[in-house]
C-alpha cells in the first residue's frame, strides 16, 4: 500500500487582464520547475488549457504526507507574493488507495479506509 498524495490546484484566470494572466502563468511555471526537485516529490507539472487559456492546473504527487508537509513547510516560509485581485485558485487533495472488488461492492483493501457507510457497485 502506497501512502502517495495527489495535489491538483486549480487556477482560474478568466478575471483578470490578459498581460497579468501571462506573467502569473509564467511565474507559476519557473516557481514550479524548482519544487519538482524537493525531496518526497514524484511529480510537479503545470498545464496551460488548449480549449480555455483562463484555465492553468497544476498537478503535484508526493511520495507521502510527510514529504508534502515538508514542502509546504518551505512552501509557506517563502515570500512568494499573493497572487492578483481576481485570481481564483482551487486545490485538491487525494490519497490513493487500492480497491478491490468483494461480494459486488468496491471497497480499499486497507480495512482502515473502508467506508461503513458507502458501498460503490
Amino acid at each position: 500500500m502506497t501512502d502517495q498524495i495527489r495535489v491538483l490546484v486549480a487556477v482560474d484566470l478568466r478575471d483578470v487582464d490578459a498581460a497579468v494572466a501571462e506573467q502569473m502563468t509564467a511565474q507559476v511555471s519557473d516557481a514550479n520547475r524548482e519544487r519538482s526537485h524537493r525531496a518526497g516529490c514524484l511529480q510537479y507539472e503545470t498545464y496551460r488549457s488548449a480549449s480555455n487559456a483562463d484555465h492553468v492546473h497544476i498537478v503535484e504527487l508526493w511520495e507521502s504526507m510527510e514529504a508534502f508537509d515538508a514542502h509546504w513547510r518551505v512552501q509557506s516560509a517563502s515570500t512568494t507574493p499573493e497572487p492578483p485581485a481576481g485570481i481564483r485558485i482551487e486545490t485538491e487533495f487525494y490519497k490513493r488507495q487500492v480497491m478491490e472488488s468483494s461480494a459486488g461492492h468496491w471497497q480499499s483493501i486497507d480495512p482502515q479506509g473502508r467506508s461503513a457507510i458507502i458501498r460503490w457497485p
